[in-house]
């Protein structure tokens, strides 16, 4: 598997002298959107071999299996897969191997297969997921966006937010990249049979959030007519097939709602060595044998169809819900591990409720709405719960809280007034941290394997990081919130937490690095830490100009947004590039703070601004409360500050501003 990223790259790269803001955004169009755009032609295979010869699940796997020059093991060759009902690129693309060959070029030659067009859920579709790994070939001639980095391929509900940023723009070359990303992404749906995680052969099995009828709206006027209905129709084929089919795995007839899932079941290639061995360490324990062995004999069980004695109940459900949250998207998050296959979540029954109104589907859409309030909105906690197929209840995760359920209800317009009001409350009370949205209210974990609970649900009792939880932020959760709020007439909030995020990403990138990374520490941000982080895989700014995206993309659309999220204020600050105090305090923000700022309720608690701070555990950030404590007193602030409560885990600090001087 691939190796990890340098982790420490974060610290390498300290503040220099602040570039301006305006300088950052014209670098995102100028260096950052070139630097992810890929297209494949027969006079430039370049980037068709690049993605071909990067990928290092090739080379694990030569050490995987038992016999990778057999029949059926491993191919010693690079392998590049085209669709069956695509005769002209086939052809193309063997004339490309032919010209590779004769020339005698640099590196192996490739093989070519053709791939059959069948059901994905047949199981001779698993040696393409488990073991004969290549890249799937797009649309030639079409250029698309990739995130960016290690991840060269085309991504699903990536290719949204990045398509969306540069639409927002306005501009005829970035128009003409975004309608090419959304062209590759039905180009999988007419020859692959849906949007796939990415298009790679061991991505076959699953799918990504379903943002296709909203990838397609946000093409406008460069869409002729027939164009339109053309991807419209295809989005509907995608629907209906993968979302819908009684056989498709995603529908649960009984409540009509939908899960992510995924076929055949197999473990996933692209995972570091060793990123499995959390999730079985328990299991392997049981069995008296080292993690890295059942992890290897779960990869051959399920592959190549050999030692499948190793595959009892428990591995099969860890696998499938190992296989479910990674369709979901929020790889790896302990809302939905070891769980994923039985639940049905809130953000997902979100999407496809906008799916069915873009689709004119009303009646449908009207059909999950209702099944959602039945069976998903807790009253008590103000938001949209997922809801567990298995046990027949809505997850108690309390009082943990997640954009899950509150920023996707917002954005696709699902609910109603009065609880767009508390999900309003709960989105700015739980998750705005300093540098925008958290993943998760608060730090929550994973349960141990074994667990006699049908579900084995997340409980905050266990040890385990997740890059989808605390204390993280990712783009799309941005987006979707400042769309969602602004949907409902919450200006301020929208334009707030913009500010927050456009604020963290300009200083990031105004270290020597000049990266903006794919994900952030949303709570360091605002306690003088690190943002850019290291969980999973490593910060992925080992290069200096790097870029990232659906971050970038989340700048552009901020800085074009047609509602203008950035008052000339904002603009105007985030061209100073201050301290986050400074920002905080600032005249252009001064409203928002005084109206969260001071009060108390009954328990002790004050509301925001505050700082939750955790005392123990690798999340520990005591000394860099006491650094920014620092910094704002050397700056002349008067502050008081008073212990607002001490849990088991945490100190709530409250800091009511009272102005400079």
């Amino acid at each position: 598997m691939a190796s990890t990223s340098a982790s420490n790259t974060g610290r390498q790269c300290q503040m220099e002298q602040p570039r301006h803001f305006s300088a950052m955004v014209d670098g995102i169009v100028s260096a950052g959107v070139p630097s992810i755009t890929r297209m494949f032609s027969s006079t430039d295979p370049g980037p068709l071999l690049t993605m071909m010869r990067d990928d290092k699940v090739h080379e694990y796997l030569s050490d995987l299996y038992l016999s990778p020059t057999s029949d059926e093991g491993l191919s010693t060759r690079p392998l590049v897969y085209v669709a069956e009902t695509d005769k002209d690129t086939a052809k193309a693309v063997e004339a490309l191997r032919q010209q590779q060959v004769s020339s005698g070029a640099e590196g192996k030659p490739f093989d070519l297969v053709v791939l059959p067009e069948t059901s994905f859920a047949d199981r001779s579709f698993a040696k393409y997921v488990s073991y004969k790994p290549g890249i799937l070939v797009l649309q030639p001639d079409t250029p698309f966006l990739v995130p960016g980095g290690r991840f060269n391929e085309l991504y699903g509900w990536d290719s949204y937010f990045m398509a969306a940023g540069l639409a927002a723009v306005g501009d005829p070359a970035l128009d003409a990249l975004a309608k090419g990303t959304v062209t590759q992404l039905l180009y999988q749906v007419k020859h692959f049979g849906k949007i796939l995680n990415a298009n790679r052969s061991y991505f076959l099995n699953r799918s990504q959030p379903p943002f296709t009828t909203s990838a397609i709206g946000l093409l406008g006027s460069s869409l002729s007519a027939q164009e339109r209905a053309d991807m419209m129709e295809l989005a509907l084929a995608e629907y209906r097939t993968v979302w819908m089919s009684a056989d498709g795995g995603h529908l649960d007839p009984a409540t009509g709602l939908n899960k992510y899932g995924g076929s055949p079941v197999s473990l996933c290639l692209a995972v570091e060595d060793g990123g499995y061995d959390h999730t079985f360490q328990t299991m392997a324990d049981a069995r008296g044998m080292p993690v890295q062995k059942l992890v290897h004999d779960i990869y051959r069980g399920f592959g190549l169809g050999r030692d499948t004695s190793i595959v009892d109940a428990e591995i099969f459900r860890t696998v499938a819900d190992d296989l479910a949250m990674r369709e979901s998207g929020h790889d790896t998050s302990a809302r939905v591990a070891r769980v994923a296959s039985v639940l049905a979540p809130a953000c997902l029954n979100c999407l496809l409720y906008k799916t069915e109104l873009d689709l004119g589907l009303c009646a449908a859409a009207a059909q999950r709405k209702a099944a959602m309030n039945a069976l998903m909105w807790d009253e008590e906690r103000g938001i949209f719960a997922d809801f567990n197929l298995c046990d027949q209840r809505r997850e108690q995760t309390p009082p943990v809280v997640t954009p899950a359920g509150v920023v996707y209800p917002l954005w696709a317009g699902l609910a109603s007034a009065e609880q767009a009001q508390r999900l309003r409350h709960t989105l700015v009370t739980h998750l705005e941290q300093a540098g925008g949205v958290v993943g998760t209210s608060q730090p929550l974990h994973t349960v141990k394997a074994g667990s006699p609970s049908c579900s084995s649900a997340p409980s905050p009792a266990c040890s385990s990081a997740h890059q989808w939880d605390w204390p993280w932020g990712w783009a799309p959760h941005q987006m979707m919130a400042w769309d969602g709020l602004l949907r409902y007439g919450f200006e301020a909030d929208a334009r707030r937490l913009a500010f927050r995020w456009c604020r963290m990403l300009a200083e990031v990138h105004a270290r020597p690095c000049q990266c903006v990374p794919e994900k952030f520490d949303v709570v360091a941000a605002g306690i003088g830490g690190d943002a850019a982080v290291s969980t999973e895989y490593g910060t992925q700014c080992v290069g200096k100009g790097e870029y990232f995206g659906w971050s970038l993309a989340s700048v552009l659309y901020a800085t074009h947004h047609p509602r203008g999220l950035l008052s000339p204020q904002m603009r105007a600050l985030l061209e100073r590039l201050g301290s986050v105090d400074e920002m905080l305090r600032s005249g252009a923000l001064q409203a928002a703070q005084a109206r969260r700022a001071g009060s108390t309720d009954r328990s002790g608690a004050c509301s925001v601004p505050r700082l939750r701070v955790p005392t123990q555990g690798p999340n520990s950030r005591g000394q860099g409360v006491l650094r920014w404590l620092r910094e704002a007193l050397s700056g002349g602030f008067k502050l008081r500050l008073r212990l607002a409560s001490c849990r088991r885990r945490e100190v709530l600090v409250c800091v009511p501003w009272l102005g400079a001087g």
